[in-house]
């Protein structure tokens, strides 16, 4: 059977680079999914032991909120807390 290339591997070698290619996306969504990618971009981490509400919301201006809406709630976070009822 002849194929594409000169010594008819062509179409058979892209064919299995586009079946690695299909592989290796599935397995990044995979990951992904499961919570596997913890960096500065991933917007769906819970808030860890420790971290400060200054610090978390920070980390929330890299991509999820805009300067005012940092600045507002960073005024709310430092004002003191005023306790009304019982």
């Amino acid at each position: 059977m002849m194929w594409w290339g000169v010594d008819g591997s062509g179409a058979v070698g892209w064919s299995w680079l586009g079946v690695v290619m299909v592989v290796l996306c599935v397995m990044m969504m995979a990951r992904m999914m499961r919570g596997g990618m913890h960096g500065k971009h991933h917007s769906h981490r819970g808030n860890r032991p420790g971290d400060r509400p200054e610090r978390i919301l920070a980390e929330r201006l890299v991509g999820e909120i805009d300067t005012d809406e940092y600045t507002r709630l960073l005024g709310a976070l430092q004002r003191p807390v005023s306790r009304t009822g019982p």
